[in-house]
């Protein structure tokens, strides 16, 4: 299903955003 790649492939970048926010808090 491709459907499911691409939401797979969002939800890793979302994850990405946030573990990087998190982790730099003072890079606003």
């Amino acid at each position: 299903m491709i459907t499911i790649r691409i939401i797979n492939h969002c939800l890793l970048i979302l994850f990405n955003k946030i573990v990087f926010y998190f982790s730099d808090p003072d890079n606003k």
